[in-house]
This record gives C-alpha cells, structure tokens and sequence, in this order.
C-alpha cells in the first residue's frame, strides 16, 4: 500500500512512498540490580546484616538500603525479623532459587565469553612469587599456551579480597583465610626458613648458636606487608626471642645485600637465598633447641570456578 502526499505550496503530488505501520514504543523498567540480588543471596546464606555487609566489604546500612529496595519493588516481604533471628519467608525463598540462576548465569557468561580472551591472573605474597610462581607459570604455559598470565603480588589478607572481587583467579598465600566463597587448602609443598648470616659475621664460626645470641645483632626485617615476617615473629615468640633492633627493607633482594655487608642476621626462606650459599655469599646457622622453621603453602579460589579447566589443572598440580 503506498500514499501520495500534496504538497501544499506547489499543489504538486509528491512520489509515492510505501506505507509503513506505526512504530510502538514500548517502555521497560529494571527494578532488580545484580548488586541487590549478589546482597540478598548472600543475606539468605548468613541470616545477618553485619556479617553480609564485611563478606561483601560493604557498609550495614547499605545491605538494610539494597534489601529493602528489593521488598519495595517486588511488594513482598522477603525477610521475617523476630529480634535478631532473620528468617527467609517464601516469597524470599522463592526468590533465592530465581537470584542464584541468573548470578550463576552471569558467572557462566564471564567464563564462557572469557575463553575467548583466555587470561589467568595469579595472586602470591611477595615472599612466594619470587621462588614458587615462576615454576608454576612455566608448566601453566605449557599446558595452556593460549593463556595470557598475569601476576599480582600482596598479603593473604588482600589476595583473598582480590579473589572475592574477582579480580584475581588463584591466590598462593602463606595464611590460611576461610570465606564461605573461597576454597582453600594446603599444597604439597612447604617452605622451609633457615638463619643467615654473611660469611664475616662472629657467628659463622660457630657450628650451632643458642637463640638468645640473636639479641646482640640487628635482625634484617622485610616483606612486612606480605605476612612473612608476621609468621617468623610468631615462631621467635615461642622462645621467647624478641630481636632488640631491626633493619627494614622492602625486598629479599635487598635484604640479601644487606646481610652480605652488615653484622646482621635473619631468617629467610630456603629456596630463596640456595644460590647465595651454594656460592658462600652467604651461609646457614644452625639454632640450638629450636625446631626446623616449615611453614605450610595455601591454594585459594573460587568456588563457582572449581569446574574450570585452570583450576582443575592447577588443584591436580599442587596436591
């Protein structure tokens, strides 16, 4: 069907046009966000506010703002308050069934759309990623050579924040966090810490001190952030070992140089300073009564991705 149309100064009859039905303009709302659904999911699973709001890193009042919005917008009550004991009622039942599909969904989205870009991203405290990720990044690329790998660096406590966010696939850490969203378990290998000292240091000399002679040397202090020196802290004050002065740096690297040309002493990870004894740059002490300083490694990810090929992979290589 076509129309001609008149065109009112000339009188003329312009070209035919064909006729086309009327564009309906349809209007729709989205009342339900992901960051309301993610809120109320994890508020069913803990049945409280406070503790809602630390997993998601999130404020009290602003979980109470999220799940009231989302009542208001459905019209049903999703929560029963009897003091403090929070109950979900059908209706929030019903709905934990309908927020965990489409979270799950999403999540499959961003791991199906994400082959494509194939990118792994590792988290390790400092300590770690200089003598275990580099082996681990070897073997990965040899048996995902398609892989971008990336490596983030910083303390249990943030690398586990990271993979909450999703902002890093596998965290390697020296302490063991639990967090209903993470899995984590300990991996076949250890690390074992050793005391150096330079090779003109008193101590060399002697074969085996007593723990108290530490007091008399500043100890080399690094990789505060981390959490190594935490866990050296930990294992001194078991024998009453406090050092008396510290010299703090921010790298093993360094440390390493600093020990070399000071009276100082420390205690450092095996793996990391092997090529310095083996080259007498640097040598072990051995402490009297004081039991071998291993310290268990911890594989961390996410739950929703223990179906992935690189955390299958990854789980099967550290055990």
């Amino acid at each position: 069907m076509a129309r001609k149309l008149l065109h009112v100064a000339s009188g003329r009859w312009l070209k035919s046009i064909p006729w086309r039905p009327p564009i309906r303009h349809f209007s729709w709302r989205i009342f339900m966000t992901l960051e309301q659904l993610i809120t109320f999911i994890h508020l069913c699973k803990t049945k409280n506010f406070t503790k809602t709001a630390e997993m998601l890193h999130l404020t009290q009042p602003s979980v109470t703002s999220r799940i009231k919005n989302l009542e208001e917008e459905l019209g049903v009550p999703l929560f029963e308050r009897n003091g403090k004991i929070l109950t979900t009622t059908s209706s929030g039942e019903e709905l934990a069934f309908y927020a965990q599909k489409i979270v799950d969904l999403m999540h499959e989205a961003q791991v199906n759309i994400g082959k494509k870009v194939r990118e792994v991203t590792i988290g390790a405290t400092p300590t770690l990623s200089i003598h275990l990720v580099p082996t681990v990044i070897a073997d990965l690329h040899h048996a995902f050579p398609d892989y971008r790998i990336a490596i983030k660096s910083g303390s249990s406590v943030q690398l586990m924040e990271l993979l909450i966010q999703g902002k890093i696939d596998v965290g390697i850490v020296l302490h063991r966090l639990s967090h209903p969203e993470i899995e984590i378990f300990p991996i076949k290998e250890s690390l074992s810490v050793i005391l150096v000292v330079s090779p003109n240091h008193p101590l060399s000399s002697r074969p085996r001190i007593d723990i108290i002679a530490l007091k008399d040397y500043q100890m080399v202090r690094y990789d505060p952030k981390g959490g190594f020196w935490e866990l050296i802290s930990n294992s001194l004050q078991q024998y009453q070992m406090t050092p008396d002065s510290y010299i703090q740096v921010d790298s093993i690297e360094v440390a390493k140089k600093v020990l070399q040309n000071t009276q100082s002493t420390a205690f450092m990870p095996l793996p990391n300073v092997q090529a310095e004894l083996s080259q007498s740059l640097l040598k072990r002490i051995d402490v009297q009564d004081v039991t071998p300083i291993v310290y268990p490694i911890y594989m961390a990810y996410r739950r929703e991705q223990h179906q992935t090929d690189l955390i299958q992979y990854l789980s099967a290589y550290f055990r």
